[in-house]
């Protein structure tokens, strides 16, 4: 029995935020980068800081224009704001045109505590949570260790 299955994939841009560090206590700066790890460029990319009731978007960046972002290439950017009130995140706002040249907008939030980023939601770049990779590799060394004392151990009495 032959059946015919067709796969269209579909090439896209993927941005993530990484190494996002703030400085400053009511006047923030925002730097960071934003990585392309999709399979195509990402033109005109613009990222800014969305302006809400106790965050306001400052001079001289309020908008930071990164250009043109191929697959698996990165661009810096800086953002200015000023915060009034209590503010647990930080929006922002990345635009960008794919290869058909649509508008493609995407919202993010920068999690901050006293004014440290606490994590954002990037699913490469957050810093909250434990990491299993790590635990799991240390395990395995130390079931390696236990395993060569234990084979040391049963050839000396040989």
């Amino acid at each position: 029995m032959d059946k015919n299955i067709s796969v269209n994939v579909i090439g896209r841009a993927d941005l993530v935020l990484t190494g996002i560090n703030i400085e400053g206590i009511t006047e923030k700066t925002i730097t960071g980068d934003l990585s392309n790890i999709g399979t195509t460029k990402a033109k005109s990319v613009l990222v800014s800081i969305k302006r809400t009731k106790n965050i306001i978007p400052k001079r001289p960046y309020e908008n930071y224009f990164v250009g043109t972002l191929n697959a698996d290439d990165y661009g810096s950017f800086e953002l200015h704001c000023v915060i009034n009130g209590n503010v647990s995140e930080i929006p922002i706002v990345i635009t960008y045109r794919d290869e058909n040249n649509n508008l493609i907008t995407i919202n993010k939030e920068i999690k901050i505590d006293n004014g440290q980023v606490v994590s954002y939601n990037d699913y490469n770049g957050k810093k909250e949570g434990i990491n299993y990779a790590v635990i799991g590799i240390g395990l395995l060394f130390c079931i390696g260790v236990i395993y060569l004392i234990y084979r040391g151990f049963i050839r000396k009495k040989e």
